[in-house]
């Protein structure tokens, strides 16, 4: 379950009764006074990332998706040896296995003929990232013109960030977002202390 606390001074100990539950494998987002704080304690690697916004909310069925100012950001982690075997050893040839891992159910979804853009990039500290985007063999009015994900990989697993282009959502607004969530990840070796972190972001927009 993805659940929701804001976190300022008022409010410091909201999330403190659900502190432990999602200490032990949940998917939490602080927002506070500029941005939302997502906390990734479901499964190893731990971690969290930011985004800027204004407005947003997240969905309580078990994915951690969520609405960014009109923009839909749904993030994953998965272990990449459920495509690829010695993923470490070439970390951008695993990228590419899981796009094309990913792809494969997609196309059942969205069509066969359904076509994907492609290219790598690199982060601010040289950490090899893939970006992709997929266009659906039909475009139907009122579902996604394209599909967008961008990954990195980290201790065995791909961390994913995916959303969609349509309606008043531009490519540039959702490519963006997905860039900004992937590039401000912060790994922990340990399940995020999220009293604590409420606590820091309360004193931060004071």
């Amino acid at each position: 379950m993805i659940r929701f606390a804001r976190a300022n001074a008022v409010a410091v100990t909201l999330l403190l009764s659900t502190a432990a539950s999602a200490q032990m494998g949940d998917v939490v987002a602080l927002k506070d006074h500029d941005g939302l704080v997502i906390v990734w304690n479901r499964t190893e690697p731990f971690f969290k990332t930011r985004v800027a916004a204004l407005l947003a909310s997240g969905y309580s069925d078990g994915r951690a998706l969520f609405m960014i100012d009109g923009v839909v950001l749904q993030l994953n982690s998965i272990e990449a040896r459920a495509f690829r075997r010695n993923a470490a050893a070439d970390v951008e040839a695993t990228l590419r296995a899981h796009r094309d891992w990913e792809l494969k159910g997609m196309r059942k979804t969205l069509g066969a003929g359904s076509t994907v853009e492609s290219w790598p990039d690199r982060l601010a500290d040289g950490t090899p990232v893939l970006y992709w985007e997929l266009t659906p063999e039909q475009q139907i009015p009122g579902r996604p013109s394209k599909h967008m994900m961008v990954t990195r990989f980290h201790e065995g697993n791909v961390i994913c960030a995916t959303s969609v282009e349509g309606g008043a959502v531009t490519n540039e607004k959702a490519r963006g977002l997905v860039f900004e969530a992937i590039s401000h990840l912060e790994f922990s070796k340990n399940a995020i202390d999220l009293p604590r972190l409420q606590q820091e972001l309360a004193r931060a927009g004071r």
